[in-house]
């Protein structure tokens, strides 16, 4: 076991190169951006749910999973206001233009989490990096 003075000191240590590192802010960036992640999912798994089976049931089915995402109250019956609106919104054409859209949303803010991700990572690990934004993007996966 360390001593009290050893762990006081490791502690202190890693507090000041968690700010020296901008660790809050890192933080608050990949949360928001798996936030935004969410609603191009949400919007993919309704239009594919919808193509393959009865859409009361991808509507049962998608309701039933993204309402516990959204915590309580208002957060929640917004959630399922708008997975709501988008499984009555499709329409023939629109199923697969849905499906599109989210899988493109889906696949930009996965690789916005996963870049995030690296960046914390490589700050925290104090390695460089240089590359372009299109490399960073398909490469972020």
């Amino acid at each position: 076991m360390l001593p009290l003075k050893n762990l006081f000191d490791v502690a202190m240590r890693a507090w000041k190169d968690y700010g020296a590192d901008d660790g809050g802010n890192l933080a608050a960036a990949l949360a928001f951006s798996a936030f935004f992640s969410l609603f191009p999912l949400i919007l993919f798994l309704v239009s594919l749910a919808s193509i393959f089976v009865d859409p009361q049931t991808a509507q049962q089915w998608v309701l039933q999973n993204v309402s516990g995402l959204g915590g309580s109250g208002s957060n929640s019956d917004f959630l399922v206001k708008t997975v709501t609106d988008v499984i009555n919104a499709r329409k023939g054409a629109a199923t697969w233009i849905g499906t599109i859209v989210g899988l493109g949303g889906l696949l930009f803010s996965a690789s916005s989490v996963f870049g995030t991700m690296e960046t914390a990572i490589n700050r925290a690990w104090n390695c460089t990096k240089a590359g372009s934004f299109i490399k960073d993007k398909v490469l972020a996966f």
